[in-house]
């Protein structure tokens, strides 16, 4: 871990190591669990000795991650929420004009056990066997609903042995895991996030959303699509289940049923998630790919700040040790998650990660949600997280005052942009493994530009350097200026800015920067002219200065020193060269 300066964590401590949306998830259970009122299904006795305590949660990606909380894993009889799956299963059997001919796709405005259907517009209503019992033994009238629709010609065949298959499905015992995985299914188009195997065919998911759209909250479909927008289906042991078409399933499970048949706390649970979550099917969102543009790594691709060979040795061994997550796009609830995954993977790989913001172009509520939660989890760890240009166009405002507000940024901080995060993290970096800060003044052996020169080779640049010192904002070399002299830096940070016309006036990019070591106007001795850009001092700076004219006359008196010079410019030229080819190839992949 890149070393930073921080009060120890108390013994007690023990950081959260949950992932975002499982803390989002728990904080709605909490919420949930308070509410009070329902009763849970007795007119099938076995339902009736369900414990009216339990909730359960979970929320399954349509690329297979699983997150729960409560009694997700507690097993229920699945009843009706059995049946979107095998309206599926029909229309893939007997495709949508038979099964058409037999089910129709309206609610019938009553309740979800009525007798009552019509030719034009019905729709028709593995094992817990003491349920199964019961379901059969308690079943009338759903022998009654099946005789009226033997005598309307709507069922064929033995009327007991389909109400037993009937029953059967809904005694299958399921678990919120395993129901939110159903679910994503069908927001994954028909196929199955974990396998990959393609469960219902593509033209047919749409039926099947659409019919839960419409009729799968009972009687109360129509608020249901007005308040929480997906496509759901409820039962009576208590279980929701909601598809969110291209992002994922959610299931909400609690006993104790409203006068309709829907679970209270189920209600209120996917409520509280519409409340965070943007996932009306309704709303329009810009389309998107993915979250995650590309990763980089610290030793293939470098700050703005010209290193020595001995520091740029060092990048090269220890860079890994950095990684960089540009994120891009909209971030919303999936995306969101999908990022922040990705994240957390990385943790096991670096010290340090740095999140690239630059071009995401909005968030939503549910995603600032989920990336505060993550700030703060990587703040209780003490996971050095660095947050690059997050107020662009100002889509991350909640995040930015929330940064802003902190009083703590050893771990988590925020940067104006990726190269100044990735400056700060090769600069702790260097310190942490020796390398010279910058404080520390260098002598001319010192300097990679006189590598190789014996101590009587340095007597006369010693003789011809003239210590200049600058002080923060001052500028050392200007545009346009006539280039007669050659500086190097022995204490000291500058910037190289290239000046930029606008509509607004003149202002300046920061291009480069340089510390102890690195040398200034290096051209002039190779070409002459004038400067091609502003050098200004970030800080106290102290320079050697040489002429250009004085250097040249080496030649003549030391032409080892001369050359020498000549040569470690080239190599340098050379590696510069390389390092922006790899950069290239890295930032092209």
């Amino acid at each position: 871990m890149l070393k930073t300066e921080a009060a120890p964590a108390p013994a007690d401590a023990r950081p959260d190591s949950r992932a975002p949306v499982e803390v989002f998830l728990q904080s709605v259970h909490e919420s949930v669990a308070r509410i009070e009122g329902g009763e849970v299904a007795t007119y099938i006795p076995e339902l009736g000795k369900a414990d009216p305590n339990l909730i359960g949660l979970a929320i399954a990606t349509t690329d297979g991650k699983v997150y729960t909380a409560g009694d997700a894993d507690i097993p229920f009889t699945i009843q009706s929420v059995s049946k979107p799956f095998m309206y599926g299963l029909a229309l893939e059997q007997w495709g949508r004009e038979a099964v058409m001919q037999h089910v129709g796709v309206e609610p019938t405005g009553a309740a979800f056990n009525a007798a009552v259907f019509d030719e034009d517009n019905n729709r028709p209503l593995t094992i817990d066997e003491s349920v199964f019992r019961s379901e059969r033994e308690t079943g009338e009238r759903n022998r009654a609903i099946a005789a009226l629709m033997r005598q309307a010609a709507m069922l064929e065949g033995d009327t007991t042995e389909i109400l037993d298959i009937y029953f059967s499905q809904c005694s299958v015992l399921v678990t919120c895991r395993d129901l939110a995985l159903m679910a994503a299914t069908l927001a994954n188009g028909g196929v199955q996030p974990i396998t990959g195997e393609r469960v219902l065919p593509q033209q047919y998911v749409a039926d099947v959303l659409t019919v839960m759209h419409s009729c799968g909250m009972y009687n109360y479909a129509g608020q249901w699509s007005y308040e929480v927008g997906v496509p759901a289906k409820s039962s009576v042991s208590g279980s929701i289940i909601g598809a969110v078409p291209g992002q994922m399933g959610i299931v909400a499970f609690s006993p104790p049923l409203d006068k309709v048949g829907n679970s209270v706390r189920a209600m209120a649970a996917f409520k509280s998630i519409a409340r965070e979550v943007d996932m009306h099917v309704f709303r329009a969102r810009p389309r998107g790919g993915d979250v995650i543009r590309r990763e980089l790594s610290g030793d293939t691709v470098r700050s703005k700040r010209r290193r020595t060979k001995r520091e740029a040795a060092i990048l090269d061994d220890k860079g890994h040790r950095i990684r960089i997550v540009e994120a891009q796009g909209r971030l919303n609830f999936s995306s969101t998650e999908r990022l922040l995954r990705r994240i957390s993977q990385i943790t096991t790989q670096a010290d340090v990660i740095i999140l690239d913001l630059r071009r995401v172009h909005s968030a939503d509520a549910a995603a600032q949600t989920l990336l505060l939660s993550c700030v703060e989890q990587a703040r209780d760890a003490r996971q050095s997280l660095l947050l690059a240009e997050a107020s662009a166009g100002d889509t991350l405002h909640d995040l930015q005052a929330h940064m802003a507000a902190s009083p703590d940024k050893s771990h988590v901080s925020m940067f104006p942009d990726c190269d100044a995060a990735l400056e700060w993290c090769e600069e702790r970096l260097l310190a942490e493994t020796g390398g010279p800060g910058t404080h520390t003044p260098l002598s001319l052996a010192q300097i990679d530009l006189f590598h190789g020169l014996t101590r009587e080779d340095l007597k006369p640049l010693e003789h011809l350097a003239r210590p200049l010192v600058f002080m923060a904002g001052q500028t050392i070399l200007k545009e346009g200026d006539p280039a007669h002299l050659l500086f190097v830096i022995a204490q000291g940070t500058a910037s190289v800015r290239l000046r930029l016309p606008g509509k607004n006036g003149e202002s300046s990019m920061r291009v480069a920067a340089f510390g102890p070591g690195a040398t200034l106007g290096e051209m002039a001795l190779l070409a002459g002219g004038t400067r091609s850009a502003d050098v200004v001092a970030d800080e106290r700076v102290i320079c050697y200065g040489f002429t250009i004219d004085e250097l040249r006359a080496l030649e003549e008196t030391s032409p080892k020193v001369i050359n020498t010079i000549l040569l470690n410019l080239a190599r340098e030229l050379a590696d510069r060269v390389r390092r922006s080819n790899d950069e290239i190839r890295a930032l092209k992949r």
